[in-house]
Parts: structure tokens; sequence; C-alpha cells
């Protein structure tokens, strides 16, 4: 049965409109590839507004002076509101990379009160450094401006929550032949060259934040456009070979596919939805994991 589906154009449109309703412009001849890694890099960087759980290391501490800024930072994390704006200004830029969330998967802070005119927070000397995940913000301390490539930040995680952590350590390793400086680290890191960080005699951590290639990118970030660019042709696929069960089934709940039956994309909190356009009738062919 002749169907009609292009989920590939239709996540390129998706993706271009989540991009756009940040506020970034949006070059609509830019190649799909490129546009879902700067999608996927955005999120990454960004943090998305929902509450979370604000965990602190045992030795967590913050400078007097910053202690009215955390609280504002803290409150804003547990209630669910929007902290981009005490992010890197780099965030103004969607083709910039993080080597820190690149490397070891950390976010940094301003601890300012009040916003400027730009509307992010006032800039504070020493930052927060903080390991974000869905449903938790790991604190580990106030580190200064610059402290990038402090192994200290690893070690704080693997000391408090080595379980949030676990699957980038490396086991069966005795340790690195070559442990490498923190001042090595900040020089492997701007020539492209990935390290691991060994955080006590026989502890080796692969990079927290899934690495970085060559050209400063995000693996992560790569490998999840390589993911969903697979999807998207599997989904495609399972609509053709599925097309007579799809229209069987819009027909048994009473409505009427169009002839030829043509499918649309759909994402929302759920996940995937093939849409018939003429019925309007959805189905879920790929939830999100979890």
């Amino acid at each position: 049965m002749t169907v009609i589906v292009d989920f590939t154009n239709e996540w390129k449109q998706y993706i271009e409109h989540e991009i756009a309703s940040q506020g970034y412009a949006v070059d609509t001849g830019e190649d799909l590839r490129s546009l879902s890694y700067k999608f996927f890099n955005l999120k990454r960087r960004r943090i998305s507004v929902t509450p979370r759980n604000v965990l602190e290391a045992q030795t967590f501490s913050c400078p007097a002076t910053l202690v009215n800024g955390y609280a504002l930072l803290k409150k804003k994390l547990e209630d669910g509101h929007d902290v981009c704006p005490h992010l890197s200004k780099f965030l103004l830029r969607d083709d910039y990379e993080d080597p820190l969330l690149n490397d070891w998967g950390i976010h940094h802070f301003h601890l300012g009160q009040n916003p400027d005119k730009s509307g992010f927070i006032e800039r504070t000397g020493p930052l927060l450094f903080a390991h974000v995940t869905v449903d938790s913000v790991f604190c580990l301390g106030v580190y200064p401006h610059g402290s990038w490539t402090q192994q200290d930040l690893i070690r704080v995680i693997h000391e408090n929550w080595p379980d949030v952590i676990s699957a980038k350590k490396i086991n069966g390793i005795i340790g690195l032949s070559h442990t490498p400086t923190d001042d090595e680290i900040a020089q492997l890191r701007q020539a492209g060259v990935q390290t691991m960080v060994q955080v006590a005699p026989g502890v080796v951590y692969a990079p927290l934040g899934g690495g970085y290639s060559t050209a400063g990118t995000s693996v992560e970030s790569t490998m999840r456009v390589n993911w969903y660019m697979r999807l998207l042709r599997n989904l495609e696929d399972h609509i053709k070979a599925n097309t007579e069960k799809f229209t069987a089934r819009i027909t048994e709940l009473g409505y009427t596919h169009g002839s030829p039956p043509s499918f649309a994309l759909m994402i929302d909190d759920k996940g995937f939805f093939a849409v018939e356009k003429s019925s309007g009738v959805a189905f879920l062919v790929h939830p999100h994991a979890g």
C-alpha cells in the first residue's frame, strides 16, 4: 500500500522550532546533521526547567560574600525556575563548545543576585561547580574562576556520590602510567586530546561528560545525533512495512484515513507518535527511554 511519510524533514522542522524558541537564529539551509548537533548540544548546555534536589558535598563551603547569591540559585533549582541566567554568557552562542561540560559533565554557575542589562545574573569571580542530572544537582564547591581542569572536581564527586558516576569508572585497572597535572589537562584539552582522571590509587574515571573530539565537539551530542538519525529512518520503515495494520486500526476506531494515508511526526513528553493526517489518529511508535 502506498503511504506518505517523511519523518526526517518533520524532525528538521521540529528542531528548528525548538532552537528558535530559545531565542537563537535558525538557518533553514543548514544541513540536518549539523542542526541536530546544535539542538542536542544546546540541550546539554542549558539547564531544563524542573524542580531538582540540591545536594552539597561534605566539604562544601561558600564565601560569606556569596552566600545570598548561592541561596538564590539554590532556591531556583529546588523550585524548578530557570537558572540559565546564572550560566556563562557563552550560552548566547549556539555554536559554543563548553570544554568542562563536554569533558567532565560539570556546569558552573555565577552567584550574583541581580540581572544585568543582558538578563544574565551579575558575574562573580568565584563560581559554583556542580554536576547536574535530570532530578538532582550535586554541588561540589565554590572555586575560583578558571578552575576548569582541577581534578579535585572529579575527586569530590567520587568521594561523595560514587554511585552517580559508577558507569564511568574504569574497572580492572591498576592506575595510569602517568597522572597528568591540572595544567597538563588544560593543554591536552586545548589540543583535543582526551584524558582520564585518577582520583585514588586504582580508581580511574573516563570522561564523565562523554568526552570531546579532536575538534572539541561533544562526543555525547554526536552520538545522540547518530542515534536519532537511525531512529527516524527505522520509524519511517516501520510505518511503510505496517501501513495496512495502521489503516485497519483507524477504520476499527471509526475514522477515515487518507488515500493514500499520510503520516506526520509528533513528539511530546511520552515519545514519538505517527499521526495519520486525515483521521487525526495518533500511534505511539517509540516511547522516550525511562
